[in-house]
């Protein structure tokens, strides 16, 4: 009899779904979690969806390909707008360059983080290397930094000679008095 009588529920809302008044379901990928820009998608952090037509955004997605270019938060609906296919590249802003720095030698931030770049000089003393560098993206073994381009080849060598340290940049620095 319980069976009999959640078959007949489930049909129920089949039926409400399809007859619909904003059109028939269909398919879409939202954020399985909160996503960070510098995300790179796969079935692992989207999750499939059915939404009537006529709601569903302008540029829904299908394909959970590429990488993330703006915060996606849990529940919301991936579309072409949100996603790059040049992976970091496509996420850093005109003028800057994304730089791996090998995770066990940076503090853990979280992605968007605004830091300087700091180096030790030959002779001990601190160097910035990039003033407002940011955190694009984390993967395990590396976080990526955006930086300027002209400070880039300095950012990457600190990193791989080990003398390299962030300092976060607070707040009321980035976004100015």
């Amino acid at each position: 009899m319980v069976a009999v009588l959640l078959l007949a529920l489930a049909a129920s809302s089949a039926v409400r779904v399809v007859s619909s008044p904003y059109g028939p379901p269909v398919p879409l990928l939202v954020a399985a979690e909160d996503l960070a820009p510098g995300t790179v998608l796969d079935d692992t952090v989207l999750r499939p969806a059915r939404w009537p037509g006529e709601l569903a955004p302008s540029g829904a997605r299908t394909d959970p390909t590429g990488t993330l270019t703006a915060p996606l938060p849990a529940g919301a609906v991936l579309t072409d707008g949100h996603v790059t296919d040049r992976g970091l590249g496509g996420v850093v802003g005109p003028g800057m360059v994304a730089v791996p720095l090998p995770a066990e030698l940076v503090p853990a931030l979280e992605v968007g983080a605004a830091v300087q770049v700091i180096a030790s000089a030959m002779d001990g003393a601190g160097l910035v290397l990039a003033d407002q560098a940011e955190v694009l993206a984390l993967d395990g073994t590396s976080m990526w930094l955006a930086v300027p381009a002209a400070a880039a080849a300095d950012v990457a060598a600190a990193g791989l000679r080990g003398t390299i340290a962030l300092a976060v940049v607070p707040a009321a620095a980035r976004d100015g008095p």
